[in-house]
């Protein structure tokens, strides 16, 4: 199950990274990633970051959540897993963050480009 769950990390890293996958920030420290799977069902990546002071993200909740069921499917936290998905969960968490960043800053531009 690790090499197989690093592998899928490392695809939502290259998805993302490509604008395949579209995170939205529905709170602080957390994105979500809304898809569907091949029977239809609506499924939610969630990856949460946790705060122990100031600003630094210090342990990363990753789920994959099923809707319909209300159940959760995946459910690894940074702080009971081992070093490579911690830091692969770490990387994913980072990329996120700078593509949605860096998205926000496109749109402002894209809105004051004729003042």
């Amino acid at each position: 199950m690790k090499a197989n769950l690093i592998d899928n990390i490392d695809k939502l890293i290259k998805g993302t990274i490509s604008g395949k996958i579209m995170w939205t920030k529905p709170g602080e420290n957390a994105f979500v990633w809304q898809t569907t799977n091949s029977d239809k069902s609506r499924l939610n990546v969630i990856l949460q970051g946790h705060r122990l002071s100031g600003n630094q993200v210090v342990d990363i909740s990753f789920r994959l959540y099923e809707l319909e069921t209300k159940s959760s499917l995946i459910d690894v936290k940074t702080e009971d897993t081992s070093r490579e998905i911690k830091s692969k969960l770490f990387e994913l968490f980072q990329i996120i963050k700078d593509n949605f960043d860096t998205g926000r800053i496109d749109i402002l531009s894209d809105l004051l480009k004729d003042i």
